[in-house]
């Protein structure tokens, strides 16, 4: 299986494919992605959109349309002292309590509620956000086909069924990422593939904090 790297070089063409993570142990293709991130100007106000470009993010103003359209409210996440040595702007996972925490500085840290993988298929180490989708299309992988499904039939960006919800942080080194959940009933469960899921509310509040290049620190 490629990895999510292998797969950079085409995000910046107009359709884009890239390795997400379903609620089985597989992976599935996050759909098109719609315009460029050097030019948000002319993107439509749905669909899925990508920042890949080293720095990039999603516009909060195209992030505020799409969280008002799917009725996404104010995020769960809370300030919490923070002891650990990471600077300011990282991302830590702390499989261990369910915890994602973006590092604000100054002692302090923003904690979600996350769900993370299965026993079997739980990692750790260092990566950093390659891409940031904006409700990304989805593609169910093989196991979760119907069958006869059209194994090309990909759940539009924004449906009620996406499991990928309101956003998705893809990242290097593997084919996994951090996104929102079209079940909030997992989080705080290990159920995932190795992605780790977040209430809409939550990863919509840490698009609004991360760049593309974020250091991210998977801890057991």
């Amino acid at each position: 299986m490629h990895t999510i790297a292998a797969r950079l070089a085409v995000l910046s063409l107009a359709a884009a494919t890239l390795a997400g993570c379903a609620g089985s142990s597989d992976l599935a293709g996050f759909g098109s992605a719609a315009g460029r991130p050097s030019d948000y100007s002319s993107l439509p106000s749905s669909g899925h959109l990508v920042a890949s470009a080293t720095g990039t993010t999603i516009p909060e103003s195209l992030l505020d349309v799409r969280r008002q359209a799917m009725n996404v409210g104010a995020s769960r996440g809370a300030s919490v002292a923070y002891a650990g040595k990471e600077p300011a702007g990282t991302i830590v996972i702390e499989q261990s309590r369910q915890s994602l925490y973006f590092v604000e500085g100054d002692g302090k840290a923003i904690r979600y509620n996350v769900a993370i993988g299965k026993v079997e298929n739980q990692w750790a180490g260092i990566s950093q956000v390659l891409a940031v989708h904006l409700q990304p299309g989805w593609t169910p992988p093989e196991s979760m086909r119907r069958p006869g499904a059209d194994p090309s039939a990909m759940i539009p960006s924004g449906a009620p069924n996406n499991p990928m919800g309101i956003g998705a942080l893809t990242l290097a080194g593997g084919d996994y990422a951090i996104h929102g959940t079209n079940r909030p009933d997992t989080i705080g469960r290990a159920v995932s593939g190795g992605c780790f899921r977040m209430l809409n509310e939550d990863i919509a509040d840490l698009m609004r904090r991360v760049r593309v290049g974020t250091r991210v620190v998977v801890n057991r």
